[in-house]
């Protein structure tokens, strides 16, 4: 697996977390990226959690963040080069992945995207006070449609809501 590659790739990214409304994604640094998989690929004691049965843990799969509203991973699929980005809902018992970018630079570009959004909006009570518009959600959502032409925008269309 390819982990120092995406080091690098994430070493270059000008965002660490983007907040709006009620609902932050986070990016861990390199230093957090090993301890960021306890519980996912291993165990506390370095135990691997992973297989192939529908519903395991990948072992390609890394997580590389979470959305902090209900907590869930946001892990790369290191076994393709252009590191399509997922989340999955966590503490459900089998892993239902959902690709939220075919990549992840088109992932970065999204959360640029919505960080752009976010201005003056990254709290509840400022969003509230500031509502997204349509015109500016539907904006949003066709560019990070255009950015990742194969992912769910169900993710990206629950964090804009109205």
């Amino acid at each position: 697996m390819d982990v120092q590659r995406y080091i690098d790739l994430r070493d270059d990214v000008p965002v660490a977390s983007v907040s709006l409304g009620y609902t932050t994604v986070t990016l861990f640094p390199a230093s957090e990226l090993k301890a960021a998989q306890v519980g996912y690929s291993v165990s506390d004691s370095g135990e691997p959690f992973t297989g192939e049965e529908e519903g395991d843990w990948k072992e390609s799969w890394f997580v590389i963040g979470y959305e902090d509203l209900c907590g869930d991973p946001i892990f790369v699929d290191l076994a393709k080069p252009e590191f399509p980005v997922f989340t999955a809902a966590h503490g459900e018992g089998d892993w239902s992945p959902e690709m939220i970018a075919s990549s992840f630079q088109g992932f970065i570009e999204a959360l640029q995207e919505v960080n752009r959004l976010s201005e003056g909006r990254d709290n509840p009570v400022k969003l509230e006070r500031n509502p997204v518009s349509a015109v500016e959600r539907e904006r949003v959502l066709n560019r990070i449609a255009e950015l990742s032409k194969n992912a769910s925008l169900e993710f990206w269309e629950n964090w804009i809501a109205l």
